[in-house]
């Protein structure tokens, strides 16, 4: 097989993963809504038990504050993760210091590198997969000197 189909391969693999990706982050911030939902429906029913999937709380909050953060198209603080949660229906009224809760969610995104500060301003980035071009880029490389070295044979 020659190179390029790998690189053909390489280039429509990483536009699926960019999609699917996206097509996750819609579903993780779906699924947090509905969970608060139907929390807040058996509430306002007076049902004692609902009947729900398996499991519970399938999304996390740090999860929800990471796709936020990945959405995002710059760099966002606490306090815009917090407007981001707001503006999307989140219901952040039952915690008694919601801007704390994200903020030390963030810090936890950080400490496991899935996010950065940049610029040191606490305004984060998500850390991506590297983009298609990126990885054209460093196969590119890797093609100089593997050539380079088969010259030196």
């Amino acid at each position: 097989m020659s190179v390029e189909v790998y690189k053909e391969a390489l280039d429509k693999a990483v536009r699926e993963l960019e999609e699917a990706i996206k097509q996750r982050d819609n579903w993780t911030l779906e699924v947090a809504k509905l969970e608060q939902l139907v929390k807040s429906l058996s509430v306002v029913s007076s049902r004692d038990r609902v009947e729900r999937p398996e499991k519970q709380d399938e999304v996390g909050f740090q999860d929800v504050i990471f796709t936020c953060i990945r959405k995002a198209e710059q760099a966002v603080s606490a306090t815009d993760v917090r407007e981001m949660l707001n503006t999307m229906g989140f219901d952040l009224s039952r915690y008694s210091n919601p801007l704390a809760l994200i903020h030390g969610a963030m810090k936890r995104l950080e400490t496991a590198l899935r996010i950065k500060d940049v610029k040191n301003d606490g305004k984060y980035v998500a850390i991506e997969y590297p983009s298609a071009e990126s990885l054209r880029q460093k196969t590119r490389e890797m093609e100089e000197r593997i050539i380079r070295k088969i010259r030196k044979i």
